[in-house]
């Protein structure tokens, strides 16, 4: 050890460098001791034995890795009393003294609340393991799990312990270290260096030169620390340099703020004393009067009190000096200095530790009577009415804390390099847990109480003069006088309240339940069913956890629950009852021989990674569609990621059972459609309700949906053009007596496909083009090779067109498909639908039919065409509206059978202007054959007529 001696340094003063250390190493070994004493006896040992742990590697010891891991705490040699504690613990250890050619551990130190007034069973160790700068990166991997092995060690003794490796060099020169699981990611170095030097204590090793700095000349340390070292006023191997305090940036107590302030909202009160230390020093700066730079002054000037000198007393009484004219925020500030510390004093009235001493000083020059110690002490018992009171005063805190940050990170724009994405996270964080609106559920209890659980709970219907139908809540039974009182919680439907009451853990198993209403058939039971279904969907109301970056992605669907028809019996109705025995139709959305909806009202619950509780009501036939789109809101169908899958319950009617059953699959099956790998982002899908068809569909990126009415309004829907490939999924208790489905499931990207079904006399005709659109016609029925000849005619003649068109004027290819034939054969058995694919039979050559071509144009805005059979010329120009009746009067003239079987357009060459108003890159194959389809009509009414 080096002698330090009174020295006369150059500027005249004298400074006496031994009494300075000594002073620091007497707190330092008194905090030791008092951190010591608040240890159980089986885990004293641990902070004995430590500097022994890394002096040496034995394998009967803890952390012992390998002999070569770096080891040896610089001028460290056990005494008996460490050596005999180590033997007691470690039968068969032995101790043999040897030198060391190199310690390679400089210093070891721990930060934070050890042996302070904040210290209690609950806390955790931080600790510096500061290692010499040479050693290569796999010895400081070795040290790193050695440091780690004796952390399991340290939990054995139920002790939270954490090894932090520094190199003291690279620390100085500014080198980022994660050091503390308080850091925010981007470690402020210099508050970091602030609390290290105010709360570090010395286990072994070197000394902080930074010790031996007068606070005076702090502004100019590297310039005093060199003076110390080049006239030997301390020997270099003796003390380890961590740097100065003289300046700190703009930027580091705004960084720290919006740290804390994160943490704050989950945790309060360990958090805004801190908060507003931060606020302190920026009202100082640039010139900071550090709690550090307090700390050493106060050594220097010779004060030995370990009270007056303990950290945590010294950070409230800052913040008291801050807050002087605002006697509210010092309150609170009190109460979070008290709830830290942590020690009830009314649980231990005749305790006499120096904690419990000190704290009753401080408590009386606060002026804090009995009754308000004995109120802050029952906190953990806490019920609704005060914790809403003590949240209004910490939210009110927070957002006044958020509100001034913003303030400086605006003041000090040119020097504080804040990170936007930082200030957007907290923003993200704070909206989620403190801002209010419609349908989302508020958590009241941030850490204040430990038990809000009620043993009565009334819930009550009300219903206002407009027929609005609310909810209340009161905590006790009916019949009370309590229940006149203004209720503890309003809401817009039921399941908000419960919710409120499940994620704030009023409700437990024990809680009675009173139910009043008069338009809802809710039941007791079915209110604890619901109530148990929340149990299980979110066990013990806890939230899934979140972390910087689920806060820095839109937020996402984690847990998700949904109860239909809450208090309502859709069977209740009785020409529903039995409905279904005469038809076989069981589907709850289309049920029975009305096509009844059974599925009216919807509440629906999410939690998602921003810890966000929703809820949401809708009621109505399409109370499905819209509690299905806002169950998908937040999930980008591009994105490619779902939700997370939903629980479906319907508790309040016989066939409660099968509607929830129903809804699940809906859920899942579009979750299916639009996020399953390989899925089509441009799909629809097709619901039915009662009678009318939907169609849900992407639009900006968000599922949404649309009435589609009744059959013939779906197929004119379904028949739109698109702008890419959208095939068409049709939900699995849809058209189930119908073959689309099995139309839509063979439906191919880039490729025509032709359909048709033959019933008496007719044929029905569908043709699914490139992009999926869907052609519907109905024509009279003379035989499969007449229709599946003129169809592939038309598409000989048409496609060719098309593709030139499209790569004209995109320069890209257009449709180079196949056309499919397929005929529809129905079971007569089963009901089951097959396709039979057909082809053109060779006989039918195209020489039997008349080639009946049509030109159309747009003429002042007009539509003129020119149709042309077997080269014979008819126009508008010349007819104009006669034009149809010349036409199929021709045709009829020359047949020889005279028959009036259907005529059929073999090939049309349409303008783009009568095509598509879009551009001609929207042109597809369904535009032919909708002109197509409208001019038949056109000339089969004027053959008919004949």
């Amino acid at each position: 050890m080096s002698t330090l001696k009174k020295k006369k340094l150059r500027d005249g003063d004298t400074i006496d460098y031994k009494a300075v250390r000594q002073r620091f190493q007497l707190l330092n070994i008194s905090r030791l001791q008092r951190l010591r004493d608040a240890l159980r006896s089986r885990q004293q040992p641990f902070i004995d034995i430590l500097p022994l742990l890394f002096h040496i590697n034995h394998p009967l010891l803890p952390g012992y890795i390998s002999k070569e891991t770096p080891a040896g705490v610089y001028d460290f040699q056990p005494t008996k009393a460490i050596v005999g504690s180590t033997k007691k613990l470690f039968k068969g250890f032995e101790h043999k003294r040897r030198a060391l050619l190199r310690p390679y551990i400089q210093s070891i130190f721990v930060m934070g609340s050890s042996g302070t007034i904040a210290y209690s069973d609950k806390s955790d160790f931080d600790f510096w393991l500061c290692y010499t700068p040479d050693l290569s990166e796999t010895q400081i991997a070795e040290l790193q799990q050695k440091a780690e092995a004796i952390e399991k060690w340290a939990e054995t003794l139920g002790l939270e312990v954490h090894f932090f490796l520094m190199d003291a060099e690279k620390f100085r020169s500014g080198e980022k270290s994660e050091l503390s699981k308080e850091s925010s990611g981007s470690a402020q170095h210099n508050l970091l260096l602030d609390e290290f030097y105010r709360t570090g204590l010395h286990i072994a090793g070197r000394i902080p030169i930074w010790w031996l700095v007068p606070p005076e000349h702090e502004h100019d340390y590297d310039n005093y620390t060199q003076m110390l070292l080049r006239q030997r006023f301390v020997k270099e191997h003796d003390v380890i340099d961590f740097g100065g305090l003289s300046r700190i940036p703009a930027e580091e107590f705004i960084g720290a703020a919006l740290w804390q302030l994160f943490k704050g909202i989950d945790s309060p009160y360990k958090s805004v004393l801190k908060i507003l230390v931060m606020e302190a020093y920026a009202n100082e700066h640039p010139n900071i009067d550090l709690l550090s730079l307090r700390y050493k002054r106060a050594v220097f000037e010779n004060v030995t009190s370990l009270d007056d000198l303990d950290p945590y007393v010294m950070m409230y009484e800052k913040v008291a000096e801050y807050l002087e004219m605002e006697g509210d925020r010092r309150e609170l500030a009190r109460r979070c200095f008290y709830f830290k510390v942590d020690l009830p004093l009314t649980h231990h009235r005749h305790a006499k530790t120096w904690r419990h001493e000190l704290l009753r000083e401080i408590t009386q020059d606060w002026g804090w009577g009995e009754g308000h110690v004995v109120l802050l002490d029952s906190r953990p018992e806490w019920k609704i009415d005060q914790v809403l009171k003590e949240r209004k005063m910490l939210v009110d805190e927070l957002t006044l804390s958020y509100r001034m940050l913003s303030a400086l990170i605006r003041e000090h724009a040119d020097d504080a390099h804040i990170n936007p994405s930082d200030l957007n996270i907290l923003g993200r964080k704070i909206y989620a847990a403190l801002e209010r609106k419609a349908g989302k559920v508020e958590l009241v209890n941030p850490g204040i109480s430990e038990d809000l659980s009620e043993p009565h709970l009334t819930f009550q219907q009300n219903c206002d003069d407009k027929g609005l139908h609310t909810w209340s809540l009161y905590l006790t039974l009916p019949g009370t006088a309590r229940l006149a009182d203004t209720p503890v919680k309003r809401a817009s439907s039921l399941l908000e309240l419960l919710a409120w009451c499940h994620f704030n853990h009023i409700v437990t198993r024990r809680t009675m339940f009173t139910v009043q209403t008069e338009s809802s058939h809710l039941t007791e039971k079915e209110l604890r069913a619901t109530i148990e279904a929340f149990s299980r969907n979110f066990p013990k109301g806890k939230l899934p956890k979140s972390d910087l970056d689920d806060l820095a992605k839109p937020a996402q669907v984690r847990a998700a629950a949904l109860f239909v028809n809450i208090g309502f019996d859709p069977l209740a109705t009785t020409h529903l009852m039995g409905s279904h025995l005469t038809t076989g139709r069981t589907d709850a959305l289309s049920f029975g021989a009305t096509w009844e909806n059974l599925a009216l009202h919807f509440d629906q619950i999410t939690v998602n990674s921003w810890q966000e509780v929703h809820t949401y009501r809708a009621s109505g036939n399409t109370a499905v569609l819209r509690s299905l789109c806002k169950y998908f809101e937040n999930s980008p169908i591009s994105a490619n990621e779902p939700p997370a899958s939903i629980s479906v319950y319907s508790l309040s009617s016989a066939r409660g059972n099968s509607i929830a059953r129903r809804i699940e699959h809906l859920y899942h099956d579009v979750s299916e459609c639009y996020f399953s790998p390989g899925s089509v982002t441009n799909s629809r899908y097709i619901l039915r309700i009662k009678d009318r068809f939907y169609i849900l569909s992407a639009k900006n990126d968000r599922l949404t949906f649309e009435s589609a009415g009744l059959v013939d309004d779906l197929l004119r829907a379904l028949s739109a053009t698109q702008s890419e490939f959208s095939p068409i999924i049709v939900d699995r208790y849809t058209l189930k007596e119908s073959p689309l489905p099995l139309l839509f499931k063979a439906n191919k990207r880039n490729a025509v496909q032709f359909f048709y079904q033959v019933h008496d006399g007719t044929a029905e005709i569908y043709v699914l083009d490139e992009r999926g659109s869907l052609f519907h016609q109905e024509l009279p029925f003379h035989d499969s090779a007449t229709l599946l000849t003129q169809y592939q005619w038309f598409f000989d003649t048409v496609l060719p067109r098309l593709s030139f068109m499209i790569s004209e004027q995109t320069g890209e290819a257009g449709f180079q498909g196949d056309v499919s034939l397929y005929q529809i054969v129905k079971n007569t058995n089963t009901g089951e639908f097959r396709l039979e694919p057909r082809k053109v039979p060779h006989s039918a050559g195209v020489h039997r039919y008349f080639n009946v071509q049509v030109i159309g144009d747009l003429m002042d805005d007009r539509p003129v065409f020119t149709i042309y059979c077997d080269d014979r010329e008819f126009s508008s120009l010349e007819h104009g509206d006669a034009l149809f009746q010349e036409v199929a009067r021709d045709i009829f003239d020359r047949r020889s059978s005279g028959e009036g079987y259907p005529i059929y357009i073999t090939d049309i060459d349409i303008s783009k202007a009568m095509i598509s108003d879009s551009g001609v890159d929207s042109l597809q194959t369904i535009h032919y054959l909708n002109h197509k389809k409208r001019i038949e009509e056109r000339l089969n009414q004027a053959l008919n007529a004949l």
